[in-house]
């Protein structure tokens, strides 16, 4: 799916203590723009959607390295 991603788990902080997450992103714009093209998105749309997706999986990375080492 382009432009959505949930990302759960469970993270063991510096401190020693076991936090929970859930993680939802997501760029509805981007999304409705997408659907609006049609059913089958063409090769220059799927490379946008895999842009899109890897700078949401390094906003989860940084975000996750910054609770481990704030909690």
């Amino acid at each position: 799916m382009y432009y959505g991603r949930g990302l759960a788990g469970y993270l063991h902080a510096a401190s020693g203590r076991r936090l929970v997450f859930a993680l939802f992103t997501s760029d509805l714009d981007e999304r409705r723009r997408l659907d609006a093209l049609g059913p089958e998105p063409g090769e220059e749309e799927r490379e946008r959607g895999e842009a899109w997706l890897e700078r949401a999986r390094d906003l989860e990375r940084a975000l996750l390295k910054r609770w481990a080492s704030a909690f």
